[in-house]
């Protein structure tokens, strides 16, 4: 079974000076640890002549796994800060680095842990943050003197036909919430005297903004 979960739509970048340190926060949606690892890469490639590039991910591939480094800063003051945010949130399946250009000030514990958060938040901001949603795609199949009522009653439920086919039976194929299923199963049910073929496919995802 899916397990429904938090994450961001899109890819963002958020920047922040603090005492003419640079932060730049890149924030990626990322679903194995494998493209985690590889995205990692390339952002460290991309900021090579950075002071740092600390970074978490956050992988929910049927189990929970995260990881996060300082990446060189003192023990604490970013990973653990860039980690409290995204749990904070409930995200998961997403990476973020936080590129550090030294400006020549040090700014102690607090002061690097409140930057690493901030420009987190600001990079968070920019995002489209989405729930993952367990759905079921489902094929109603029905003669074709009962298609006006099911679309009735489909539009009725916020429910979108994804295709049709007008063979010797109309099929609809639509995707379905999946804590809606039976009630929808029911109402079909009901509306058509029992005479149209109630089928589910399979479980998918589907997004759902907040």
């Amino acid at each position: 079974m899916l397990r429904e979960y938090i994450t961001v739509k899109n890819e963002s970048i958020g920047e922040i000076v603090v005492k003419k340190s640079k932060f730049i926060a890149t924030i990626k949606k990322v679903e194995t640890v494998l493209k985690a690892t590889e995205e990692l890469n390339k952002i460290r490639e991309t900021y090579k002549d950075a002071s740092h590039n600390t970074y978490v991910y956050i992988i929910n591939d049927n189990s929970m796994y995260q990881k996060y480094s300082d990446d060189g800063e003192p023990k604490g003051t970013a990973g653990l800060p860039i980690l409290a945010v995204l749990n904070h949130n409930k995200l998961e399946n997403i990476l973020v680095v936080v590129t550090r250009y030294f400006g020549g000030t040090k700014l102690g514990v607090g002061g690097l842990t409140r930057a690493y958060s901030k420009a987190t938040v600001n990079a968070l901001e920019k995002v489209t943050i989405v729930e993952m949603k367990r759905c079921l795609n489902v094929d109603l199949s029905c003669d074709y003197h009962l298609v006006g009522k099911i679309q009735s009653k489909l539009k009725e439920n916020n429910i979108i036909i994804n295709h049709s086919q007008f063979l010797e039976k109309v099929t609809f194929h639509i995707t379905v919430k999946a804590d809606m299923v039976s009630k929808i199963e029911k109402d079909i049910i009901d509306l058509t005297s029992n005479r149209c073929e109630f089928k589910i496919i399979e479980e998918v995802y589907r997004e759902m903004e907040l």
